[in-house]
């Protein structure tokens, strides 16, 4: 997300992948493979949250949990929300949509206000729960996307929704300083907005000190490990590094020898789960 901020603009898949910036697939390589190159030559964004697409990719899940999943493959540790203004976005040249979901090898696009006006929304914008077997139009509305050719520029970015404190806090420590100057307004945390599903594991709050980092996760995870946690602590002269074996449904405190400033990351099972940094305030100089 930061190296998307940093440049600007969102590419296209096709186009991040032949410049080498599709550092991150969270897509089923089934749906990929029946999608068509004229989507994938797309920005796409979707109408709502919630999708099909991300109930079965957000969250940090383990290997048993991906396993089990029916899309081992999709998957998106950490999810951050980019919200566009959509009259912005929807009347420029170029833009087109969709009322169902694009993975498919015949997509149909439409274009023009009447399409738009005539486009399913109470399909579309459906809530709860419904039997896929017998109704799966809802299933397909339900990922009604927004595509634009090649790329977007961030010029009708809204707000940067985050699924907690900590992962708002990884994100702006990853921005680095600069950055997160020019974006910190627009970036928050907050569950009013109802977009994270909230069923998987993630760090919901992490709270930091000179000699320890307490991490608590969310307790209503589905999918609580056990991961292999690593955690690296750099002062300024100094790299610490440990591991545990952990069920992430819980507080973990981890302690080290005190240090009056330092960063730490926190992997699961290999996936950033929270990046940040401390500086003692009350230390007297």
């Amino acid at each position: 997300m930061s190296s998307i901020l940093r440049s600007g603009r969102l590419l296209c898949r096709s186009e991040a992948a032949s410049r080498g910036e599709l550092l991150v697939s969270s897509g089923s390589q089934v749906e990929l493979s029946r999608t068509a190159a004229s989507v994938k030559q797309r920005v796409r964004l979707y109408f709502r949250p919630k999708t099909p697409t991300q109930y079965h990719a957000e969250g940090i899940k383990s290997a048993f949990a991906l396993q089990r999943s029916r899309y081992p493959d999709a998957h998106c540790p950490v999810p951050v929300f980019l919200l566009f203004d959509a009259a912005d976005v929807l009347t420029r040249s170029g833009t087109m949509f969709s009322d169902g979901g694009l993975n498919t090898t015949d997509p149909i696009f439409y274009s023009t206000a009447a399409e738009l006006a005539a486009m399913p929304w109470r399909l579309i914008y459906h809530v709860g729960s419904f039997d896929s077997a017998r109704d799966r139009s809802i299933l397909h509305h339900r990922q009604a996307e927004v595509v634009i050719p090649h790329e977007l520029d961030l010029e009708a970015l809204k707000l940067i929704v985050c699924r907690s404190e900590a992962e708002k806090d990884t994100l702006l420590h990853l921005m680095g300083p600069n950055l997160s100057r020019q974006y910190h307004k627009r970036v928050v945390a907050t569950g009013r907005l109802s977009l994270h599903e909230r069923t998987h594991t993630f760090v919901d709050k992490a709270v930091l000190s000179s000699d320890a980092a307490v991490f608590r996760f969310s307790p209503d995870t589905k999918s609580p490990g056990p991961f292999d946690a690593r955690f690296i602590i750099e002062g300024q002269n100094t790299v610490h590094e440990t591991s545990h074996r952990i069920l992430a449904n819980r507080s973990l405190r981890v302690t080290f020898q005190p240090l009056s400033s330092y960063s730490i990351t926190l992997l699961l099972d290999g996936h950033l789960a929270y990046a940040g940094s401390f500086v003692d305030t009350e230390l007297v100089f």
